[in-house]
């Protein structure tokens, strides 16, 4: 039996306290093709990695929405960081990306939402690097049907010469065919260029290379067409865990204690050093292009706060994450599936057969164990205080807010 004590404390002590709430450095900007490429920041030819990554970090740092860059299709991500590590406060939202979604006035839940995954990554060796290990916030897509975790997609740079591939029947796109894409999958497909955008959608500090590649997790599109042509397209929102996703005024942030590894188990950590942002989903979405996830800013949303592993009582801070709010399921081979009970503190499990589970608390004490039985199971945590628990079984992990 494999064992699985999930809950890996990650951290170097107490993190000493920093005035400034805002991005300080971005170490990586690496969009992948797109129709805000080369104009979100601007680039020209002959323009080299290190002025774009300067351009980068200035329309990035020094305020919640100080500028904006694009991150492209599927994959293309930005790699920033403040001038402190983000302290986990248990049962606070951590820190906000802010971006550009905006809210239909016509069409409930949707609007244009272009979804990013968040990861984090703590500086383990010490050299200001992020070249550790990185962990992805689980957002509520995390186990839905249509996510693809460890998912690859290789954009092939075109001719420059290449001639343009209409579609007669959608007169804003100038080349249905321009950007050819593979996937890991075995599928392909094409990033399109449209009327609206006309420079090269391929990075100009990347003219040299024939193809670029990037990897991650990619959502079901949330993009929905309202009529036959293409012109009248929705974006849904997605319920939480993604930056671009909602407007910045209702954004609420992101969660530490939503940490998992690469394998889709529970993390525990102290603080981040390092955060990733890529673009979420890959899709073409009419008239509005592919789908691309912008960034204009972030925010920790307690700079001054110093590590603790209790988990506030009744938190009445407007950054206090609700209770019974992110529950999330983990991968597991016995297909278990945990719902919450109303407002009552018991939780429903389904298992497909019969199985040991622990339960663990935020610190990696084991609270509880017992049977799992197959079919439907009650769980109650009345007795418990509010908080990150773990429910461990043989085969996977289920994460549950208290």
């Amino acid at each position: 039996m494999r064992n699985f004590v999930l809950t890996a404390l990650l951290g170097i002590g107490a993190v000493a306290a920093a005035q400034n709430p805002y991005i300080s450095k971005v170490y990586e900007f690496c969009p992948a093709p797109g129709q805000f490429v080369n104009e979100v920041p601007e680039a020209e030819a002959g323009v080299t990695y290190e002025e774009i990554l300067e351009a980068a970090t200035e329309a990035l740092c020094g305020s919640a929405n100080a500028g904006m860059v694009s991150l492209g299709s599927f994959g293309g991500y930005v790699v920033f960081g403040f001038d402190h590590p983000v302290v986990n406060k248990h049962g606070f939202y951590d820190f906000k990306i802010n971006g550009n979604a905006v809210i239909s006035d016509t069409q409930a839940g949707g609007g244009s939402c272009e979804p990013g995954i968040v990861m984090v990554s703590v500086d383990t060796n010490g050299n200001g690097l992020p070249d550790d290990e990185w962990y992805e916030l689980a957002g509520s897509e995390y186990e839905a049907e249509g996510t693809k975790h460890n998912y690859t997609v290789t954009y092939y740079r075109p001719e420059t010469d290449k001639a343009p591939v209409k579609d007669p029947d959608r007169k804003y796109i100038t080349d249905a065919e321009y950007i050819l894409w593979s996937d890991n999958e075995g599928a392909t497909g094409y990033v399109a260029s449209n009327s609206s955008h006309t420079q090269s959608y391929w990075p100009m500090w990347l003219e040299a290379s024939s193809d670029m590649t990037f990897s991650g997790t990619c959502l079901a599109p949330n993009g929905e067409s309202l009529n036959t042509s293409g012109t009248n397209y929705l974006l849904r929102m997605l319920p939480w865990g993604y930056a671009d996703n909602e407007p910045n005024a209702s954004a609420k942030g992101f969660n530490l204690d939503w940490a998992v590894n690469k394998e889709g188990q529970s993390v525990l950590l102290e603080h981040a050093d390092f955060i990733r942002v890529h673009t979420g989903t890959l899709q073409q979405c009419g008239w509005l292009g592919e789908a691309s996830t912008e960034i204009t800013g972030a925010v920790d949303l307690h700079p001054d706060y110093t590590y603790s592993p209790d988990w506030p009582a009744n938190p009445e801070d407007p950054h206090a994450v609700q209770p019974g709010a992110g529950v999330s399921t983990m991968k597991t081979a016995i297909s278990l599936k945990i719902s919450r009970s109303g407002t009552e503190c018991s939780y429903k499990l389904e298992s497909t057969k019969s199985c040991t589970a622990i339960l663990f608390d935020i610190t990696g004490r084991p609270l509880h164990r017992f049977i799992i039985e197959a079919g439907d199971n009650k769980l109650d945590l009345s007795q418990l205080p509010e908080g990150l628990y773990i429910l461990t079984t043989p085969e996977g992990s289920v994460r549950i807010l208290r």
